[in-house]
């Protein structure tokens, strides 16, 4: 299901970019993409399907935000050493679902709730 046409206009000043950059990205005309933030005109559904791609990929690159923008900083550890029974019980009290193992300062890997469950599966 696409967005509600009404977006368009607001999504594209969002953005920044002009009617007509967006009709060229688009294959349509300038005057085309005025009628449809207008109102005066609907795009057949194919027409609002590339609109929405391109102001989606556009949103996409536009945006200031980072990966390190949302990463925790502080973050629980296990070693190779610790056990699956340490690995749960940390899980448990911190209600997280995963937990990176590092061996020193290199990362070697992940244990998941998901990881111990088909562990356990496949044990029993």
């Amino acid at each position: 299901m696409l967005p509600r046409i009404e977006s368009i206009k607001q999504i594209r000043q969002k953005i920044g970019i002009t009617q007509k950059k967006l009709a060229s990205m688009t294959g349509v005309s300038t005057s085309m993409i005025n009628q449809i933030e207008s109102g005066r005109s609907q795009p057949s559904y194919d027409t609002a399907k590339k609109i929405f791609e391109n102001l989606s990929k556009l949103e996409g690159e536009s945006s200031s935000h980072t990966a390190g923008d949302f990463c925790s900083k502080d973050f629980i550890k296990l070693k190779p050493s610790n056990t699956l029974h340490d690995a749960i019980k940390k899980m448990h009290e911190l209600s997280i679902s995963q937990i990176p193992v590092f061996d020193n300062s290199k990362i070697v890997g992940v244990v998941s709730e998901d990881g111990i469950v088909k562990h356990l599966a496949d044990l029993g």
